[in-house]
């Protein structure tokens, strides 16, 4: 097996491919468009600074050759594939062989998991899971539509800010299954998106991705908020800074119950996603020192465990 990093010659291989990529992060895809993805393979040669790193795998000039791309930022747990490509020799090669590369390569940056958001349909779905992968949640994306009248946004809604932040990880901890917790905590930097309060209490917080070709919004909502979702869906349909782009939102399986409403407002699903993740970290052994009392005026190494016998 042969696995590199991609060069510049590898772009025609690129280009033939551009048709055949499985996109696997659903936000990027979505807010950059399809074809800025795999072009970031530009960007490779830079890998260590900007965490976009690009292979290429080749061990058959008989078989097409497989690409792959995955996105860790520094200092965070989780990484992302964005892409697998040719989508046509998937299930001929399959990438397991690719996946095992792209975990020691990230495992030496810190990164404890590998993330990917597949289409239930597609055949990516069982060869991840054949690479490792195992499915933690699942999720919708939705497509709102558009023309909403500016003069109806309700309010309550503001943009978010530090003085937020405390109130935002309560929700977030109490809403989301701690499984998902443990692959997806939320980002320790400023948390960019929308909050709604009644009196004190946060009931809703939503995350925004923003794009050149669309925003993607995430929305955290107490169940106890009982129109709150509607209003929702009318502000961001009347964002001040849509530009005329698109705006979908990402409904995980532990808020499924706002998607009725979703369907009444007239927003389209355009697909159901797996959200896979496939852990990195090994189990280490921890050396813990005990210190003896001294005996006879020097100390001794114990050669059995010492454990605390208790007695009548």
């Amino acid at each position: 097996m042969t696995v590199r990093p991609f060069e510049w010659r590898d772009i025609p291989t690129l280009h033939r491919y551009r048709a055949e990529c499985v996109f696997l992060d659903t936000a990027l895809a979505l807010t950059r468009g399809p074809i800025f993805v795999p072009t970031g393979a530009l960007l490779s040669a830079l890998a260590n600074a900007t965490g976009l790193y690009t292979f290429i795998h080749q061990d058959d000039q008989a078989l097409p050759s497989m690409v792959a791309q995955v996105l860790h930022t520094a200092g965070l747990a989780s990484a992302q594939l964005t892409f697998l490509a040719p989508q046509s020799g998937l299930k001929e090669r399959g990438v397991s062989g690719l996946v095992e590369y792209l975990v020691a390569v990230l495992g030496e940056r810190g990164a404890l998991h590998i993330l990917a958001e597949v289409e239930e349909q597609s055949a990516a779905l069982d060869i991840l899971r054949q690479a490792g992968f195992g499915v933690y949640a699942r999720q919708h994306i939705w497509h709102l539509p558009t023309g909403v009248d500016r003069r109806s946004v309700p309010n309550g809604w503001r943009s978010s800010n530090r003085q937020d932040e405390a109130a935002i990880r309560f929700l977030y901890a109490n809403l989301v299954p701690g499984m998902v917790q443990q692959v997806e905590a939320l980002p320790a930097g400023r948390l960019r998106g929308l909050v709604y309060y009644r009196g004190t209490e946060l009931l809703a917080y939503v995350d925004l991705v923003y794009g050149l070709h669309g925003i993607l919004a995430q929305p955290f909502i107490h169940p106890d908020a009982d129109t709150l979702p509607e209003t929702l869906l009318e502000l961001l349909q009347s964002m001040p800074d849509l530009y005329s782009r698109p705006v979908y939102v990402r409904v995980r399986s532990y808020q499924f119950w706002l998607e009725p409403m979703l369907g009444k407002k007239g927003a389209q699903q355009t697909g159901r996603q797996a959200v896979m993740v496939r852990h990195l970290a090994v189990t280490r052994r921890v050396n813990q020192s005990l210190t003896v009392p001294a005996i006879n005026g020097s100390t001794t190494e114990p050669t059995v465990p010492i454990a605390r016998i208790k007695t009548k």
